[in-house]
């Protein structure tokens, strides 16, 4: 008996163990996004000094942020010193935001897409990327706290991954991971994506016109906002809600406006542009429709340059407007939910 459990004892150890190696040295996002970050912390050092002192435009978020903004652009051509942190969108809000506060000092813009109906906002992969970035500070934060899911995290692996990396290695010569191939990370921590799948498409997007719906905040979308208002409030950081580029039928914009109108009763500050960054040209993206490419992300880092040197919000009676001009009431949209508007923002 005492020989099974020590056995048993034994392999769990190992199990434990080789979780670990493979999370933190194996896994394709974790391994090629903690490079990606590799490259903004050597940025960001660089630009804290160029900075001397003024605040710093961080960009977070999943990897549409991280392929659409070149902070090189930003700093060359409108002096606008910023740090590129976003990861990936499958490691979840809180996590990504965590990880990009970890760049921000007092008086610093936090400028990420703000989603609703998302679940708690966590992932297993986020996690244990956070842990990876910033040891156990990760969970000194209103974002991210300690508990039995984060432990799972650090000491478990996802099953369906491995199995899945180890068919493409023995099956696929090699071609393991996407983003090994045809893709660039540059020095200022922009990842450029060479891949044309998108570019290739013989049709434009579909009308959306079933998603004319403003979205239904639920409980986790208001502790969601209340736990980020704290955070921005210790940090002394402000945060800009701005939406990354994304190519839908133009239709898709009035979605995005009742979307931002919700975040705006909410008390987030959205940024105005009247195209909500979306557009039908697939030159403008890669190989997924929220995927930027090169031309894309320089219109799109432009874009937000001018933003950012002249910030613009939505208001709620803006918003209504915009709507009422394209054919839709705001007001006659299911209602959303309110919570208390964050005041770091304000």
């Amino acid at each position: 008996m005492k020989k099974l459990l020590l056995i048993l004892g034994v392999s769990l150890v190992l199990g434990v163990i080789c979780a670990n190696l493979f999370n933190r040295y194996v896994h394709p996002d974790i391994r090629f996004f903690l490079s990606a970050a590799a490259l903004s912390d050597r940025w960001a050092e660089q630009i804290r000094q160029q900075a001397q002192g003024s605040p710093v435009y961080i960009i977070a978020g999943g990897s549409e942020g991280r392929t659409g903004v070149d902070p090189a652009i930003l700093a060359s051509e409108y002096g606008i010193p910023s740090i590129n942190a976003a990861m990936a969108a499958g490691f979840a809000m809180r996590p990504n935001l965590q990880m990009a506060l970890h760049y921000a000092r007092p008086g610093d813009v936090l400028i990420a897409k703000v989603g609703l109906g998302t679940g708690d906002g966590t992932s297993l992969e986020g996690i244990r990327v956070a842990v990876y970035r910033m040891g156990w500070r990760a969970f000194d934060s209103h974002l991210l706290k300690p508990s039995f899911s984060a432990l799972n995290a650090m000491l478990t692996s996802n099953s369906k991954t491995v199995t899945t990396y180890l068919a493409k290695l023995l099956l696929r010569d090699g071609e393991v991971y996407r983003y090994d191939r045809q893709t660039t990370l540059h020095a200022s921590g922009w990842m450029e994506i060479d891949y044309t799948d998108v570019r290739s498409a013989t049709c434009l997007p579909k009308e959306v016109s079933e998603l004319l719906q403003s979205p239904t905040v639920t409980g986790e979308d208001k502790a969601f906002a209340r736990d980020l208002d704290m955070e921005l409030r210790r940090r002394g950081v402000e945060l800009w809600v701005w939406y990354p580029p994304e190519m839908q039928h133009p239709s898709y914009r009035v979605h995005r406006a009742l979307e931002a109108l919700t975040l705006v009763r909410m008390g987030y500050r959205v940024l105005r542009d009247d195209t909500f960054n979306v557009y039908p040209d697939g030159s403008l993206f890669s190989d997924f429709r929220f995927h930027s490419s090169a031309r894309g992300a320089a219109m799109n880092t432009r874009k937000l340059g001018e933003l950012i040197l002249k910030p613009e919000f939505w208001t709620e009676k803006s918003l209504l407007e915009w709507l009422a001009e394209h054919g839709v009431d705001g007001n006659s949209t299911p209602a959303a939910g309110t919570v208390t508007a964050p005041e770091a923002q304000k």
